[in-house]
């Protein structure tokens, strides 16, 4: 304990007259100090010592200075552009988001510092965002986002400096590793694949998982060993992966017993006059079969038939059943739809459905355009709780020619009940053909005053995203009056004076987001 502290606790009268010292200069001082002067001196000779410490105390040593942010290489968007789309954080408004936020990218433009904090909170609690907003952030968005770790997400968007890219991949947390992985995984397929081996022992299942899923891209049947390899890992999830890779690759062995199963199951014979294919599934899988089509010993793959199959539509490329069956994709869909009670033999209708849903999986997974249509075709129409996922059959829709998507959509809008399912499926911008059309259906439903609770949500959740997709040259269109009964005070009715106010005060921001963000 420091003596002058000492002295203070257990107090002069006790310690006695002596001053204390310190061992250093300023003591040849406070010795000077009357011993008789007890209490007196020992205060003075405890504020020299105090200032004596004080002003000989070394400042600890400046932290180094933050690196400044590189310069920019994209020119600012005017502020009010920037506040233009702040404004659209929002509801009902935030529905045109998307669509500003990339008509600015595309203008290759950037957001103005100024603006930057409120952008990147918006896209920290906004994930759907990140992806869009990132690139206008420029630079000094990249450099802020060192300082909150919230903010991280910014670097982990877009291609990483390829100079980087393996000291991201060793020193980076598991997202950022993630991204190299897979950026490397389209540069250099092998040295990705010898980057993923060296560490894989040494990751937890759920990296590895979250890694492996990166070997999609640029896979080969070079990958073949290492994915064979991680059949064997103690994760369910990640054999599972795996083995969903491994279908991938036609000339693997795994795949080439999946294919001769299959096949065993579906015959087609073209001297039928009707019912020309067949599916029969056997009551079990003998034990040889389900040894074979087990893509390892440790695998949990349904050995069931009805189970398998369903299974095997979903992973074969629909390509295969082509070449097997020397028919069209237009011409196999056709026969599963309108023979499918008859060719799933003593299965239920519900049965055909699910393995007509599990082609439009398999036809996704393979990239298979050429299925696409015939398949939309009698999936889409199917009710709403038997319809594949909305977000698959809006991919799908998004790559087919604008005129087949119409044409595939245009029955749905028929319908008083499904034409809001529609505009949820059509991917936007409309072509102006069919914007045309939906206004002119639209008007004529908004005539009908026999409204139920049921049409009044599609309303609700349909018009603000016509609003946000119809054709630019028809936004004038839709700004007309639409017919209203003034005299009817009903609460159906002027809800809906207020879904078009809200819809015409869209349309008028989006003509401004137009003009302002050429």
């Amino acid at each position: 304990m420091d003596a002058f502290l000492k002295t203070a606790v257990v107090g002069t009268a006790q310690v006695g007259a002596r001053i204390p010292t310190a061992g250093d200069a300023v003591d040849a001082l406070t010795q000077q100090l009357p011993a008789a002067g007890g209490e007196r001196s020992f205060l003075l000779a405890a504020a020299a010592q105090s200032i004596y410490t004080q002003a000989g105390m070394i400042a600890p040593e400046a932290p180094a200075p933050l690196p400044i942010a590189a310069p920019e290489t994209m020119p600012t968007c005017s502020m009010r552009v920037a506040q233009l789309i702040e404004g659209l954080f929002q509801q009902p408004h935030n529905i045109l988001l998307p669509e500003a936020l990339q008509r600015l990218r595309h203008s290759q433009q950037r957001l103005p510092h100024e603006c930057l904090p409120q952008y990147i909170s918006y896209a920290t609690s906004h994930r759907e965002f990140r992806e869009t907003i990132a690139p206008l952030l420029g630079e000094r968005g990249r450099w802020l986002s060192q300082f909150v770790p919230e903010w991280g997400w910014i670097t982990q968007q877009g291609q990483q400096p390829e100079a980087d890219l393996e000291t991201i991949w060793q020193e980076g947390t598991p997202p950022q590793r993630q991204q190299v992985l897979q950026q490397m995984r389209q540069k250099d397929p092998a040295r990705a694949r010898e980057w993923l081996q060296a560490v894989w022992k040494q990751e937890k299942a759920e990296i590895r998982l979250a890694f492996l899923a990166q070997m999609r891209g640029g896979l080969s049947l070079d990958d073949h060993s290492f994915l064979e390899l991680a059949l064997l890992d103690r994760s369910e999830g990640v054999r599972e992966q795996a083995a969903d890779l491994i279908l991938l690759l036609p000339e693997s062995p795994l795949t080439q017993r999946f294919l001769a199963a299959a096949d065993q199951f579906i015959s087609y014979d073209p001297s039928r006059i009707s019912n020309k294919l067949t599916i029969t599934i056997p009551d079990q899988l003998d034990d040889a079969s389900k040894e074979a089509l087990a893509p390892s010993a440790r695998s949990s793959w349904p050995t069931q038939p009805e189970q398998w199959l369903q299974l095997a539509f979903s992973k074969i490329s629909p390509a295969h059943w082509e070449e097997r069956l020397g028919l069209s994709p237009q011409q196999i869909v056709t026969e599963l739809v309108e023979n499918r009670q008859k060719i799933w033999q003593d299965k239920s209708d519900t049965y055909g459905k699910f393995l007509l849903q599990q082609l439009q999986v398999a036809a996704r997974r393979h990239h298979s355009l050429a299925w696409y249509q015939p398949l939309l075709q009698y999936l889409l129409y199917l009710p709403s709780r038997q319809r594949p996922e909305t977000r698959v059959c809006h991919e799908m829709l998004a790559e087919l020619p604008q005129p087949v998507t119409d044409a595939l959509i245009e029955p749905l809008l028929r319908d008083k009940y499904t034409w809001e399912a529609a505009t949820e499926l059509l991917p936007a911008p409309w072509s102006q053909e069919f914007s045309l059309h939906i206004l002119q259906v639209l008007r004529a439903y908004y005539k009908d005053t026999n409204t139920t609770s049921q049409q009044h949500y599609y309303w609700n959740v349909g018009l603000p995203r016509v609003a946000s997709a119809l054709h630019p040259s028809c936004l004038q269109e839709a700004q007309q009056p639409w017919e209203i009964d003034e005299n009817d005070t009903s609460w159906y009715v002027q809800d809906q004076k207020r879904q078009i106010a809200t819809f015409i005060e869209i349309i008028e921001q989006r003509k401004q987001m137009l003009e302002e963000i050429a």
